[in-house]
C-alpha cells in the first residue's frame, strides 16, 4: 500500500539525540549542551516572573522591543537584526532560504552538529573540511569550496572543540570566499572570549553592508553565557536581503520566542565587555582559575571519568598518571567547560 513519502534528504539525517535529563530527584546540568550551571541572572528570573499573568497572549511576532535593545547595545541597524528561538532557529531558517537539491554548505570536520542536519534536511550536500589540532583551518574550508557550494558554516569559538580563530584569519577567509556564498559566523560562545583578536562577527558584518556585500550574517544566543537556555532566546545581525529572507520565512505564528523571552533577554542585555562575568560575579571565574580548579580536582574525579571514556571507547582506561602524555589531558577551551582530549 502507498505510503507518505519525506522530501529526499530527511532519511538520511542522524536524529539528534539529546543528553540525559537524570531522575527527578537530582539536579542535572548537561555538559553536552553547555548549560550553564551558574544560572540566569536574578534581573532575568525576576522579568520572567513579572509576566507570569500574561502567558495567554501572543509574543510580538518581530521581537520589536528585543530587537531594539540588542541594537542599542552594538550601535546597529534595528533593521538588519533578526529574533529567533534561540540561534538554532536562525541558523535552520538560513540554510531553508538557500540551500536545496543541487546546492552544498562547507563546515569544518567537528563543527556544531545543526548544521549538518539542517542542510540535510534541506536535501543538499553536506562538505566537511579538515581540521589542524582540533581547530578550524581556513586554507581547507577554501579548498573544500565546490562551484555548488552556497553557503559556508563557522562556529567560533567553535562547538564542541572550544578551539577559536583570529580575526585576521577570518577576515582574510571572507577576503578569499566568493561572494556569492553565505558566510555565516555562529558567536554562540563570543562572551567567553578573552584573547585581543577575537572576532564575534558584528564588524564584519558590518564591514561588508560597508563595501556593497552581501554574504556575511552571524549569530548570537542568550543560552549559554546568559543561563536563558529554556527561554530559547537568539539573535542575529545581517544585510538586509538576508534578513528579508529570514523575515518571509519565519510566518506570523511561528516564531516561538515568548513574551517573557523578550523581556528577559532586555534586562539581562548582551554586553561588548570582555568576560564580563555576567550571571554572578562571586560564582563566576576567570578561565585560568576555572582550568586550574579542574586540574587540582582531576585526581578525584578521573577514577569515574576513566570509566566512562572506557566505556565510549571499548578500551581500557588505565590509573591516571600525571606524568604519562598517553592518557587524556585537559585543554585550554574559552567556555565554561573543559575540553579533554585523548592522546592516542
Amino acid at each position: 500500500m502507498p505510503a507518505p513519502t519525506p522530501r529526499p534528504g530527511i532519511m538520511d539525517i542522524v536524529a539528534y539525540k539529546p543528553g540525559s535529563a537524570g531522575s527527578p530527584a537530582t539536579k542535572i546540568y548537561k555538559l553536552s549542551s553547555n548549560e550553564s550551571a551558574l544560572g540566569p541572572s536574578p534581573k532575568a528570573i525576576a522579568a520572567f516572573k513579572a509576566v507570569a499573568d500574561d502567558l495567554h497572549i501572543y509574543p510580538d511576532a518581530g521581537a520589536s522591543a528585543l530587537r531594539a535593545a540588542v541594537a542599542a547595545e552594538f550601535s546597529i541597524d534595528e533593521g538588519l537584526v533578526v529574533a529567533g528561538a534561540g540561534s538554532d532557529e536562525i541558523l535552520t531558517l538560513l540554510m531553508r532560504g538557500y540551500l536545496g537539491p543541487g546546492d552544498s554548505m562547507v563546515m569544518s570536520r567537528h563543527g556544531f552538529a545543526i548544521y549538518a542536519i539542517a542542510t540535510t534536511g534541506c536535501g543538499a550536500e553536506v562538505i566537511r573540511a579538515d581540521e589542524e589540532n582540533l581547530t578550524t583551518h581556513v586554507d581547507n574550508l577554501l579548498a573544500a569550496v565546490k562551484p555548488n557550494t552556497k553557503m559556508m558554516m563557522l562556529a567560533n569559538p567553535n562547538n564542541p572543540t572550544g578551539t577559536l580563530l583570529s580575526g585576521a584569519q577570518l577576515r582574510r577567509l571572507r577576503k578569499n570566499l566568493r561572494d556569492d556564498i553565505l558566510l555565516v559566523l555562529d558567536a554562540a560562545y563570543a562572551e567567553y572570549v578573552e584573547a585581543d583578536d577575537y572576532e564575534d562577527g558584528i564588524g564584519m558584518v558590518g564591514a561588508a553592508i560597508k563595501s556593497g556585500a552581501d554574504n556575511v550574517f552571524t549569530t548570537r544566543t542568550f543560552s549559554k553565557l546568559y543561563g536563558l537556555g529554556g527561554l530559547r532566546v537568539g539573535w542575529g545581525y545581517g544585510p538586509r536581503p538576508v534578513v528579508d529572507v529570514l523575515n518571509r520565512l519565519r510566518g506570523p505564528r511561528q516564531f516561538i520566542l515568548s513574551e517573557s523571552g523578550h523581556i528577559a533577554g532586555i534586562v539581562n542585555p548582551p554586553s561588548k565587555k570582555k568576560y564580563g562575568h555576567y550571571t554572578n560575579p562571586d560564582l563566576s571565574l576567570p578561565h585560568d582559575q576555572w582550568k586550574e580548579t579542574a586540574d587540582f580536582n582531576e585526581g578525584s574525579w578521573w577514577p569515574r571519568w576513566g570509566k566512562w571514556l572506557a566505556k565510549r571507547s571499548g578500551k581500557q582506561v588505565p590509573a591516571r598518571d600525571p606524568g604519562d602524555s598517553a592518557h587524556p589531558e585537559l585543554c585550554p577551551a574559552p567556555g565554561t567547560y573543559v575540553l579533554v582530549r585523548a592522546n592516542n
